[in-house]
């Protein structure tokens, strides 16, 4: 049986998230990293974190940046455009999905600091992302168009689509 966005927002316990799609953190690690151990963050953090993600067809995460790693991994469904944008590597396209043979990749982390967006390629994408040190929403920071397309001015079009709810 085929399983659509529904079935995994149900049985996942998926809710919105703010920059796009929908979220649930299904795993916080037991070990806690001290604010003392950490460069930049405002507080104590778990070791790892990890969430189920998933976007649906027209939807789009939001150009932003943590100041974690993030590994994201797909799970289930039609391939995702994972677009990034950083002053080493300017704009980079990764298409994370299961088949190498259509130039997909299964697991991608996304540098500390980066700027990131989403769309689904299809119906929707699953996906589990694992940050460590643990997100915490101090950690976070949504993209202004203007600072962006300032940053990046031959990026524009694609800063314009990704930085719209």
């Amino acid at each position: 049986m085929n399983k659509t966005a529904q079935d995994w927002i149900e049985n996942l316990n998926l809710l919105p998230l703010a920059e796009g799609g929908c979220f649930n953190r299904y795993y916080a690690s037991k070990q806690i990293i001290q604010k003392d151990q950490l460069d930049n963050f405002s507080g104590d953090r778990y070791a790892t974190t990890k969430i189920y993600y998933l976007l649906e067809e027209n939807e789009i995460s939001v150009f932003h940046k943590i100041k974690q790693e993030e590994v994201w991994d797909f799970l289930y469904g039609d391939p995702l455009e994972l677009v990034l944008l950083s002053p080493t590597s300017g704009l980079k396209n990764i298409i994370l999905g299961s088949d190498p043979n259509l130039g997909t990749v299964v697991s991608y982390t996304v540098e500390p600091d980066t700027w990131m967006a989403a769309q689904s390629l299809g119906d929707y994408s699953l996906l589990a992302c694992t940050c460590s040190p643990g997100f915490d929403d101090d950690d976070y920071t949504s993209a202004k168009r203007e600072i962006l397309t300032n940053l990046y001015p031959e990026h524009t079009e694609i800063i314009k689509f990704f930085t719209q709810l």
